[in-house]
């Protein structure tokens, strides 16, 4: 006998117990189990208590249902402002879009508010006359204004203030490290 037979005999006695026990466990009752079933035999009731809740006819007229029923006029237009659905939602558009969509000043402060603190400050070039940033791949200086009402108030080694024109809200944006 050599191992390949060896291997395959183990292998035919592993299937074999596990079939055994398959059919041990499946043809096997236990008390239990015969109980539940004579039960359940004895009285149908039990198991229409069961089904009775899930499947109880309710009482309802279909007729008053369908008088109810009323129509509702929209216009999915009054509801929506229109967008160009090929312009992003985020960047410079994004400025022009919360400017345009007709919301409230508040709506539009926080629109702007939200886009302020969304932008990158890549890199700063220090200089105590003039210093320079780079700001949403633009480069910036004290001064420079993004699409209006955003414009840089003050440019430091390490962050760039932000400011919204017209209000005092500042908003420190930090170097972005690579």
């Amino acid at each position: 006998m050599n191992e390949d037979n060896k291997k395959q005999i183990i292998m035919l006695a592993v299937l074999g117990v596990a079939l055994v026990g398959v059919f041990v466990k499946q043809f096997a009752t236990s008390p239990s189990t015969d109980a539940a079933i004579s039960n359940s035999a004895a009285s149908p009731a039990a198991n229409d208590l069961k089904t009775a809740s899930v499947f109880e006819e309710i009482d309802m007229d279909i007729e008053d249902l369908v008088q109810k029923i009323s129509e509702v006029k929209f216009d999915y237009n009054d509801s929506h402002s229109a967008r160009n659905p090929s312009m992003p939602l985020v960047g410079k558009h994004f400025i022009q879009m919360a400017k345009a969509d007709g919301s409230s000043p508040e709506e539009q402060q926080e629109n702007l508010l939200y886009y302020a603190n969304q932008m990158q400050v890549t890199g700063i070039i220090w200089d105590k006359q003039k210093p320079m940033a780079v700001v949403d791949e633009e480069v910036v200086h004290i001064g420079f204004r993004f699409e209006e009402p955003i414009s840089v108030k003050e440019i430091t080694p390490d962050y760039v203030v932000l400011t919204l024109v017209g209000e005092e809200i500042d908003i420190v944006r930090e170097l972005k490290e690579q």
